[in-house]
């Protein structure tokens, strides 16, 4: 079982359930197929199957909302870095938990910072440096235009990991 962020299938055509998709292993290897089979739109979650085994994956999942503020998080991801005709396949982050976050519509998410996630990162796995569990994972980053929020990442919360069957309506 795999977890990505929902919205990373939309940009693909893939936000529909049995979608198949191909899982790029940030161990490296070759690409793999894997199929949606639950989708959660209102917290931007998704769950893909795959009968190929990832070489490494999380053992354990720490509560997100327990974290607490300034531990010392990595972030590892894909991301869109082009430079002199080569493209970065993944990235290694650090970062702070700067605490929980609630959306208008009740909508509770975490809040990190760290100034090198960057696009192409949502999905990426939020790990606690001091035991390596998995703390949540990366929903976006947001990018101020006049500097408050410098380094915010948004980040779903391990306890909104149960997606539910069907795709839910987007918060608004």
């Amino acid at each position: 079982m795999l977890v990505t962020a929902w919205h990373v299938l939309e940009a693909i055509g893939a936000t529909v359930l049995g979608a198949r998709v191909q899982v790029d292993p940030l161990g490296g290897g070759p690409a793999f197929p894997a199929s949606v089979t639950r989708l959660d739109q209102a917290h931007d979650l998704a769950v893909l199957v795959s009968e190929t085994a990832l070489s490494a994956s999380a053992d354990e999942l720490t509560a997100t909302d327990q974290l607490a503020s300034r531990t010392e998080i990595t972030v590892t991801g894909h991301c869109e870095i082009v430079r002199a005709g080569r493209t970065i396949r993944w990235l290694t982050t650090t970062g702070l938990w700067a605490g929980p976050a609630m959306w208008e519509d009740a909508m509770p998410t975490g809040r990190m910072t760290a100034d090198g996630v960057l696009p192409g990162m949502s999905g990426a796995p939020v790990i606690r440096d001091s035991d390596r569990s998995v703390a949540g994972m990366v929903l976006g980053r947001y990018n101020s235009t006049d500097g408050w929020l410098v380094g915010t990442v948004w980040v779903a919360r391990t306890e909104d990991r149960s997606c539910s069957s069907t795709v839910s309506p987007a918060p608004r």
